[in-house]
């Protein structure tokens, strides 16, 4: 929270927030993380509890009912733009791959305290033709941004979850997604995706070269992403789970 925006009594704040969740914790009998090495973390601190794991909700019906996509020739990303996400390190792989796929652009979908800087690198690298700058946009705008994009990427640092990833899965499109938090639970590398060290330029752009080579590749990895979503991120799969820790 405090790397993504500035926030009063910072200083404060980070003494502070720490012990209540510490106190919190200890307090509970029950605890749901979003990812099972939340889990892990905090079951190291505080053994003896019931733990679940299930995402945070995301109403996936309308991505999973929309049936009109396309893999048109741009790569996306969604996110608020700060540093914690990396979206130069997006920007920089993009600059290496678009010599051999120069019909293809960037959408960068968001807004936050990294736009400007991220516009003039854009400019310095001499891509303001193919890369574009949308701003912040409503839930159905994200989906139809998503639908039609052929690659979805998340180079983030450092990511508790990731729910724009399960968005883009739920329509069928292969992602792209740094080895960090819960998202290795989500992005099976080689299988519905591929994952890349955080920073990594060069392993980001050899992925995206795969699959702008090889649309079968990214078709097949949609699918993949698609049956993960089906399975396990449904309205009703969710509501299920916290039934379960109502009744145990």
């Amino acid at each position: 929270p405090f790397l993504n925006k500035k926030r009063h009594f910072t200083p404060i704040l980070r003494k502070i927030v720490p012990f209540i969740g510490a106190w919190s914790l200890g307090k509970a009998s029950k605890i749901r993380t979003l990812t099972c090495i939340s889990r892990d973390e905090i079951k190291y601190r505080f053994p003896g509890k019931q733990y679940f794991v299930f995402p945070t909700f995301t109403d996936l019906d309308v991505f999973l009912a929309e049936k009109d996509t396309s893999f048109q020739s741009y790569i996306l990303t969604v996110a608020v733009l700060s540093p914690i996400k990396s979206i130069e390190t997006l920007i920089d792989a993009f600059g290496r791959v678009r010599s051999e796929f120069p019909e293809f652009k960037l959408v960068i979908v968001g807004d936050g305290p990294s736009l400007e800087n991220l516009k003039l690198k854009v400019k310095n690298e001499k891509l303001e033709d193919a890369v574009i700058f949308t701003g912040r946009l409503s839930l159905n705008e994200v989906k139809e941004a998503m639908k039609d994009c052929y690659v979805f990427v998340l180079p983030s640092l450092s990511e508790g979850f990731g729910r724009v990833l399960i968005e883009a899965m739920a329509l069928s499109k292969p992602v792209v997604a740094t080895n960090v938090g819960g998202i290795p639970e989500i992005v099976k590398d080689g299988v519905n995706g591929f994952l890349f060290e955080p920073k990594d330029i060069e392993s980001l752009s050899r992925k995206l070269n795969m699959l702008l080579s090889d649309q079968k590749l990214a078709c097949d990895m949609g699918a993949e992403g698609r049956i993960f979503v089906e399975n396990n991120f449904s309205n009703e799969k969710y509501i299920k789970n916290f039934i379960s820790i109502i009744n145990s």
